[in-house]
């Protein structure tokens, strides 16, 4: 597995689902029906440590695209 790069998470889930055969199904049971971007994951991270997110105390953002949703 390959963790270098931006997109190292992107690749170990991709990696994962590709060797277990649920990469389909994780596709068709989730609300976007995408993976996420590594831009995505990154813009949410940031989010909470900036100055626009000050008031902000004690929250959990799910990054799923939807999947719990199902």
């Amino acid at each position: 597995m390959n963790l270098k790069g931006k997109a190292a998470i992107i690749t170990a889930v991709d990696e994962f689902l590709q060797q277990t055969g649920m990469s389909e199904g994780v596709r068709r049971i989730t609300a976007w029906g995408r993976k996420g971007t590594p831009e995505e994951i990154g813009q949410a991270v940031v989010f909470p440590v900036s100055e626009e997110a000050s008031f902000i105390t004690g929250a959990t953002l799910l990054l799923d695209g939807g999947f719990l949703a199902y």
